[in-house]
């Protein structure tokens, strides 16, 4: 915008994330108001597709994104009772550290899932030690929207596992 270039090929505005694939998560329905691909999970077409395709009826209401849920335990102690943070260190990405530490200390019961110890991990009942990039196969999706194969590159330390097992066990313990 700056140089006067919008609309010319090659140029435009991207925005740069904060973390690792945060483009290929979003594209495959991580953000809690569109489905994968972007549809909106209030456009009642939308929903029909998506419960037809995965053979379930999906909840009416819109979820919480991680601040509302750190400001309901932060401020309204019991009304949220747990929470689960998978490769996302709020302590340090958050505004208000006291804030996120204050609402850590209120939840009656943390996991946290990441590669390392973070700060917020520290504060976890309990720490599920996953595989980083290099110890597993998959993609990563950059904000251009090139796809780019990752490889294993070695075996994942100690009792590490990757995410999708991870949640595959507790799943089906649930």
């Amino acid at each position: 915008m700056l140089t006067g270039n919008m609309g010319k090929p090659g140029t435009g505005v991207n925005p740069l994330r904060g973390q690792n694939n945060v483009q290929g998560a979003c594209d495959m329905g991580a953000l809690l108001n569109v489905f994968p691909g972007y549809p909106s999970v209030t456009n009642p077409e939308s929903v029909k597709k998506f419960e037809a395709a995965w053979g379930d009826k999906l909840p009416a209401k819109l979820g919480l994104a991680i601040s509302e849920m750190l400001d309901i335990l932060a401020d309204e102690p019991g009304k949220l009772k747990c929470l689960y943070i998978m490769g996302k260190n709020p302590i340090i990405s958050e505004p208000n550290i006291a804030h996120v530490e204050k609402a850590l200390q209120n939840a009656e019961f943390f996991v946290h899932q990441d590669i390392f110890l973070t700060e917020t991990a520290q504060n976890a009942d309990v720490v599920l030690p996953t595989t980083c990039y290099a110890e597993k196969d998959g993609t990563q999706t950059c904000t251009e929207r090139r796809v780019q194969k990752w490889r294993e590159a070695q075996k994942g330390l100690g009792i590490a596992m990757h995410d999708w097992k991870i949640c595959a066990g507790i799943a089906a313990k649930l």
